[in-house]
Order: structure tokens, then sequence, then C-alpha cells
């Protein structure tokens, strides 16, 4: 039985002449003027690669000093089930933490927040190649549709250690925030090295 291996071609999300030419592609892209008030530009721009207007959950980002920062979330009712749930679904709440990681980490490489040989463009292109080694999460409150809810991030410096660039984020616990603990993403060096 053959092995097998995600992305065996090394094909990037996005190529690099996608990425540059991101900011004519917002100022023609029609958006609510609901989503541009809520979501940053700056976050709108890592978050719009990869996900649909509709699911981008993350509403506001603030930075606390150091390698911490905020960011606030707004769910739309869960509409995935056949029967209505009242509160917030565990999806919901995965998504929200993805996005958080995204944006966190593409912003602290492209400002210079944490040491890492990774580069914003470089970042941008491969979303859709990191992976997740490994999460400890828990979640501590029940949310409900259409109320603002928190999570704190804290990231660490970039590693390289084999074939892999390896980011460790802590989800910091404080009483506002809906989940905490840690999480482990990588990207495997083949990625990273691709010419243009």
């Amino acid at each position: 039985m053959s092995e097998k291996k995600i992305n065996p071609d090394n094909i990037e999300a996005f190529s690099s002449k996608e990425v540059s030419s991101l900011e004519n592609a917002l100022k023609l892209l029609k958006i609510q003027e609901g989503k541009v008030l809520e979501t940053p530009p700056i976050v709108y721009e890592i978050l719009w690669r990869f996900y649909k207007d509709e699911n981008i959950l993350l509403s506001q980002i603030k930075y606390l000093g150091w390698k911490d920062f905020q960011v606030w979330f707004v769910f739309p009712e869960y509409k995935l089930w056949k029967k209505w749930l009242e509160h917030i679904s565990w999806v919901q709440m995965t998504l929200a933490r993805f996005q958080s990681l995204y944006t966190w980490i593409i912003l602290s490489i492209k400002q210079w927040t944490i040491n890492s040989e990774l580069s914003y463009d470089v970042c941008l292109r491969n979303m859709c190649n990191v992976l997740y080694r490994g999460w400890t999460i828990t979640h501590r409150k029940v949310l409900f549709p259409w109320e603002v809810w928190t999570l704190t991030l804290r990231i660490d410096d970039v590693l390289k250690k084999w074939p892999f660039y390896t980011i460790q984020t802590e989800f910091v616990k404080t009483k506002d925030c809906f989940l905490f603990w840690k999480e482990t993403c990588v990207l495997e060096d083949r990625f990273v090295n691709l010419s243009d």
C-alpha cells in the first residue's frame, strides 16, 4: 500500500501573483457595508482568502502588547442541524479558533512580533497546507447567537525542526474567554522553499 501524502505536488492555495494583487481584488469585491465595518481590513485581507464572507466570524482584534492579542466574535445562529439549536455549536467555536490562529500567526509574522523565516506572502499562499499537530482545548462557556464573545491568544516564535516550521499558540484563560489551553500548528518546509 502506498503512503498517502497531503498535497504531494506542493500545490499552493494561491499564487504569489494572486497574493500581490489582493488589494485590487478587494477594491473590486462588492462587500456589504456591515461586513466592512465589523471586520478590520487587515483581518479581512487574511481570512477572505480562505473563508466565504458569511463564514468570517472574527469581528474585532486588539493587540495587547508583547505576543498577546484579543479577538471578538459574533456568532450567527447555527443552521446545519434540522432542529433549531439555541446555543452556539462546537463547530462554530472550532471555526472561531482556526480564524484566531490564522489571523494572529500571519499578522505576527507580517509585523515582526515573532521571529520567523516565514514571510507574510508564504503564509497567505499556504493557509490550506497548515497542519494541526496537537491541541489541548477546554470549552468553558455556553455561547449564544448575536452576543459578543472573546478569545485571548499568546503566540511563541516559529521553530524550525526537521522538515517543519512549528508554532505553538496558547489560548489564555480569562474570565471572558470561551475556551483555553494550547494548539500547535506546523507547515512543511517544502511549501516555504518553493520558488515563484
